[in-house]
């Protein structure tokens, strides 16, 4: 009897996915399980290609038919004498001993009557959703709420390096820290064959999914007709700019060709939006660290950024994407429209992570706006408290555990308390929305890092062509130089018409951020007056560590009279008692206004 590969049990459906390429090779025809299973032994003589040969010799009577557009079809005594459907999750690859029955008859295939005894075919996203759903109503952690900064990047496929996306981007990523893998690589058991290597007995896979489009001429149910006569499409040369190749050679305009599906009639365009399938194929695989012998090179360390300098450089590339960050109120949020994300001033955080958690947690809710992805959660006009919001919350919470494995800044899991009971209901209504979620909070991971790395080439631009990299002393920093020093070695560019400030200034390749002035003269001394001013506000006696920096040295200050009154009891409290003075002592607000990543002030 015919049976579709994802039927298969493990073992078996890994070896077809796997090995019939070696079958393929050999020329189309019926191979017998034993004699493929000979076939897999002569090329591979690991242990997981041992086991899945034997699984197949315990078949004899199953046939793998390898047809002439090399595709795969299998056929087996009676598919209840097969264990289907067995948790990728939970199987190990050991060996499936089965007797086969007696061959059914084809009046008994034709009625496809289920096996008694048949599991219901795997729902990939129904199963994942259900463990979502089951730790909401329990009070349990989310299966995210984890420690994705720990990861080394997102995890990615070992041979073309892609990173997953979706469901399968979260699935895998949730296994990665629950095994403790640190290696973010995976491969299917054929990949690790190709890679020189095996899959250790015994290891346990993860099945995700794949999605292919299958054009609507593909399918067994559509007819094609050219002048009334059927015709069939080339399965290998398909259709390309000179239309679409026929089998027997002749190749015709698509606009000739009559599509008949259902009952109806449908020109090439017509049946190209109604008939195109998206195809689902379930897929195991397995991480690097289950596997032996292979040839990769070894993992490259993730650039060790300080968080505060990351985070910051996060931000600013948002700012040059238009978005106005703001230091105001007791709440977070981002206004759709002002295209502004507010923050609540910096040492009301308990911890620098808290607060550049916080900060990307919004820049994924800027990710949507109309002008970037046009995100329904964003552009929709949802009232607070609306499905539609917190359906959007649950995109901002996923790009934020996304974000934390690309740039090692926690995320915020405190975020979703509010959203938990409406993310439930709409889990329970949808098996598809956490997978939906997770592909736009990839979107959004990719659009932020796309606009992070155009500012480093700014950065590298402007660096190379003004300062060049050995002619800057940059051994001390800004608030350690007078003017006249700083004017020297930092650089600024003017900025266009539409951005709103004049002028951004680099100290090297650090972004100190915006200024305004017609003059460069003016825009050096406010971003330095800025720096100034900041490094004294970290000096006081209550400031949080993160904040902390040198003080401004004395001929540094006589730069600024202003601000040596403003601070006086800080200056105070750093000079020898013998020369302090009594003062008043005000908490005195910092200056407003553009800055780097570690002044307190509006960004």
């Amino acid at each position: 009897m015919n049976i579709e590969v994802d039927d298969l049990n493990p073992d078996l459906r890994l070896g077809v996915q796997a090995y019939s390429f070696l079958a393929a090779d050999r020329g189309s025809g019926a191979y017998p399980f034993p004699d493929f299973a000979d076939i897999v032994n002569a090329r591979y003589n690991s242990p997981n290609a041992r086991a899945i040969a034997d699984a197949f010799r315990a078949v004899p009577g199953g046939v793998l038919t390898i047809n002439p557009d090399r595709t795969v079809s299998v056929d087996l005594p009676d598919p209840r004498a097969m264990a289907l459907q067995q948790d990728a999750l939970d199987e190990s690859l050991t060996p499936v001993a089965t007797t086969p029955a007696p061959t059914r008859s084809a009046q008994e295939v034709a009625r496809k009557e289920p096996a008694p005894d048949k599991a219901p075919p795997r729902d990939f996203r129904q199963e994942f959703t259900d463990k979502v759903i089951a730790a909401i109503e329990s009070g349990q952690a989310l299966p995210w709420d984890k420690p994705w900064h720990t990861m080394q990047g997102l995890p990615r496929n070992a041979v073309s390096g892609k990173t997953y996306a979706g469901g399968n981007r979260v699935v895998l990523g949730l296994v990665a820290m629950e095994k403790g893998y640190t290696d973010p690589r995976w491969m299917t058991v054929k990949q690790s064959n190709d890679l020189g290597g095996f899959v250790r007995k015994g290891e346990k896979g993860v099945m995700i999914e794949r999605w292919d489009s299958k054009p609507f001429w593909q399918r067994r149910d559509v007819e094609l007709k050219l002048g009334g006569r059927p015709v069939m499409v080339d399965a290998k040369r398909g259709v390309d700019a000179a239309g679409v190749h026929l089998v027997g050679g002749q190749v015709v305009p698509a606009a000739q060709i009559t599509v008949k599906h259902d009952g109806k009639d449908y020109t090439w365009k017509q049946a190209e939006r109604a008939l195109d399938l998206l195809v689902g194929r379930n897929y195991v695989v397995f991480n690097a660290e289950q596997c032996e012998g292979l040839k990769l090179e070894p993992l490259a360390p993730r650039q060790d950024i300080p968080m505060d300098k990351r985070g910051e450089q996060l931000m600013t590339a948002m700012q040059e994407d238009g978005v106005r960050f703001v230091h105001q109120g007791s709440q977070a949020y981002y206004s759709p429209a002002g295209d502004l994300i507010a923050l609540p001033q910096r040492e009301t955080f308990k911890s620098v992570e808290g607060y550049y958690g916080t900060a990307l947690h919004e820049m994924g809710h800027a990710t949507g706006a109309e002008k970037r992805l046009n995100r329904d959660g964003i552009t929709g006009g949802h009232a607070f408290g609306s499905e539609g919001y917190a359906r959007e919350e649950l995109r901002a919470e996923l790009f934020s555990a996304f974000m934390s494995a690309e740039t090692g800044i926690p995320h915020d899991d405190d975020q979703h308390t509010a959203y938990l009971q409406s993310w439930a209901k709409a889990l329970k209504q949808d098996k598809n929305e956490i997978f939906r979620a997770a592909a736009e909070a990839g979107k959004a991971v990719d659009y932020v890092l796309g606009k992070e790395q155009d500012l480093l080439q700014k950065i590298d631009r402007i660096y190379g062509q003004l300062v060049g990299p050995d002619t800057a002393d940059l051994s001390k920093a800004p608030h350690e130089l007078t003017i006249a020093e700083f004017s020297k070695i930092a650089h600024a560019e003017k900025l266009g018409p539409g951005h709103g400030r004049q002028w951004e200034v680099f100290y090297g390749k650090e972004s100190l951020g915006f200024a305004d002035g017609l003059a460069i003269e003016g825009a050096y001394r406010q971003v330095h007056e800025r720096e100034v001013n900041n490094a004294l506000y970290g000096n006081q006696p209550d400031s949080p560590d993160f904040l902390r920096k040198s003080m401004p040295p004395p001929h540094v200050l006589a730069d600024y009279p202003a601000l040596q009154k403003l601070w006086a009891r800080v200056i105070d409290a750093q000079q020898p008692d013998a020369t302090k003075h009594q003062h008043p002592a005000p908490h005195p607000p910092q200056l407003r206004g553009p800055a780097r990543r570690d002044a307190e002030i509006e960004r």
